[in-house]
């Protein structure tokens, strides 16, 4: 089938995956008529129909195709593992390991994981990949890195994701504010003051929405993507800001900045490491992963992070 491209064989494997040619584009990040065609080109390469198609009931699979998309299924997964072994040549994979990080979970998860790891692989060359968090998913996906550290509600179908800690939403107020001298607050009090936003698609949109659902207004003063420049404007009174990662160091006394529970009823985001589904990684990143699910390491993470 020389006519037919790797990049083809996925889009039909998403519309036999979700029997939706707008679910499969959704997946696929492409547009309804690319999954049309690709079905229709891999139809007529094979000589036989590998859906049929009803107004009222979408795709269904025709026998030839189920027997069809379970082939397909296969290849593309020797395809992904193919591909990260050849992005492995010549660049000494064997003994070092690519990992994605956001800047504001680094200097405080990272050097206890290290110190572990490294104990046990002291010649493990370990590079991190700087990034936002939303990013993570491109670099594990581009092969830039092997595993990411990332919250679950970013990854799709197409990757495995390894639960850490749960890490729920908490108010970072000035230590001058009334409220401050709280041990919980609830939306409805923040609201009376301004917001300083930390820019992040899937959080800001659900804290947004969290405000919203209870028929709170809400004044976002600024918006950043840097978590520190956050709590150099909190320590300044310039407004409050709802976070999920703690930053010990910017909550000791007469830094400016106080830490208060949310007294609403807020979904934790769960962070975890990330990697691509299917694709065979080199050993070591195994073993890093292993090593942040087990003790010691697996039993710092909420006196790190969730105090």
């Amino acid at each position: 089938m020389k006519n037919i491209t790797i990049r083809q064989l996925r889009y039909v494997a998403a519309a036999g995956q979700h029997l939706s040619i707008s679910a499969a584009a959704t997946e696929c990040n492409i547009s309804q008529s690319s999954v049309t065609a690709a079905i229709n080109a891999l139809e007529a390469e094979v000589g036989f129909d590998l859906f049929s198609r009803a107004p009222s009931k979408g795709l269904q699979t025709t026998p030839a195709g189920s027997d069809a998309l379970k082939l397909i299924e296969e290849m593309l997964s020797k395809a992904s593992a193919f591909e990260s072994e050849l992005r492995s040549i010549g660049s000494n994979d064997v003994n070092r390991i690519k990992i994605a990080c956001f800047a504001s979970i680094a200097a405080i998860i990272v050097p206890p994981i290290l110190e572990v790891f490294q104990r046990d692989f002291p010649s493990v060359d370990i590079t991190f990949v700087e990034c936002e968090s939303e990013d993570a998913v491109s670099l594990i996906e581009s092969g830039r890195a092997h595993l990411a550290f990332a919250f679950e509600d970013l990854c799709v179908s197409k990757h495995t994701f390894k639960p850490l800690l749960r890490t729920p939403y908490y108010a970072l107020v000035p230590e001058g504010w009334k409220i401050a001298n709280k041990t919980s607050v609830s939306l409805a009090e923040l609201s009376r003051h301004p917001m300083l936003q930390l820019e992040s698609p899937t959080a800001s949109d659900y804290i947004m929405r969290s405000f919203e659902e209870r028929g709170l207004e809400i004044e976002v003063a600024y918006r950043t993507r840097w978590p520190q420049l956050i709590h150099n404007l909190v320590a300044r009174n310039y407004g409050f800001a709802i976070l999920n990662i703690r930053q010990p160091w910017a909550e000791r006394p007469n830094l400016g900045c106080c830490a208060l529970a949310i007294s609403d009823t807020l979904e934790h985001r769960v962070l975890g490491i990330m990697c691509e589904r299917d694709v065979v990684s080199p050993n070591l990143a195994s073993a890093f992963v292993q090593t942040c699910e087990r003790p010691p390491v697996s039993e710092i993470y909420e006196n790190i992070i969730a105090r």
